[in-house]
């Protein structure tokens, strides 16, 4: 059976309304006989964004989804942490630009180390210091400016990270317990400036892998995200929103 997920209200609070006898009937919507609020993030990064394992994230989304359901998690620093109270529902929103690149390169993927470039940040990027952090600035800078290697942009390479995120994104989804959205974040990094846009998924991994997200590849300007947004939705029949993050990073 397909898991659904809840309705993109993302921090709704549900409040009972009281009625007395003589009273008219509401109107609108019947109210509900308990208050529920629902807390969770919108804006998570892990080791498949391209800043985050620049500096130093080893942590992918299947850790990021256990420790917002309430399990304990060994940080990237090796200390073990637990939330004090689970969340209800996480968006890992990993940045589309260049996602999970850093950490292929960093791992020495075979495929990406044929390209030259690629094979000499993966060499500068181990050894550490401040050799290590001279490649990291390249390769923002790089995808920054959309002048990455074609290897590291191929649509093969970008939908099998793609896939693999839904798929973790659907093993941890458990409707009524923790909702996990899908969801990325588009960057725009025109001339420096950073315009950023979460786009979350109503459905899941079988409308959202239909269609890669949304890259700085293809624009900067945010009216051509939400041309993509519709075209999402006519092409799959489901839903995306783009919120404003909480936070810049």
């Amino acid at each position: 059976m397909k898991k659904m997920r809840s309705p993109l209200v993302l921090i709704a609070l549900l409040t009972a309304v009281n009625t007395t006898a003589g009273q008219s009937a509401v109107n609108y919507s019947p109210y509900l006989q308990a208050s529920q609020p629902l807390w969770g993030d919108t804006h998570l990064h892990t080791t498949l964004s391209l800043d985050a394992r620049a500096f130093g994230v080893t942590l992918g989304p299947e850790q990021a989804y256990r420790l917002a359901r309430g399990e304990r998690v060994e940080t990237t620093h090796g200390e073990t942490i637990r939330l004090s109270r689970p969340l209800d529902f996480l968006v890992v929103s990993d940045h589309s630009d260049g996602m999970g690149a850093m950490n292929e390169i960093i791992a020495g993927n075979p495929a990406l180390l044929k390209n030259n470039k690629v094979a000499d940040w993966h060499n500068r990027l181990t050894q550490g210091g401040n050799v290590a952090l001279g490649a990291t600035m390249e390769v923002i800078a790089d995808f920054t400016n959309a002048k990455m290697p074609d290897v590291l942009i191929d649509e093969r390479f970008s939908a099998s990270i793609w896939q693999s995120y839904l798929e973790v994104a659907e093993q941890f989804n458990d409707p009524g317990r923790f909702t996990t959205i899908a969801g990325y974040e588009w960057t725009s990094t025109e001339n420096g400036n950073n315009l950023h846009r979460n786009v979350l998924y109503r459905g899941g991994a079988e409308e959202a892998g239909q269609m890669l997200p949304f890259t700085t590849l293809e624009s900067f300007n945010p009216e051509d995200l939400w041309s993509w947004m519709a075209r999402y939705e006519q092409t799959t029949g489901s839903q995306v929103l783009a919120l404003a993050p909480q936070r810049q990073c």
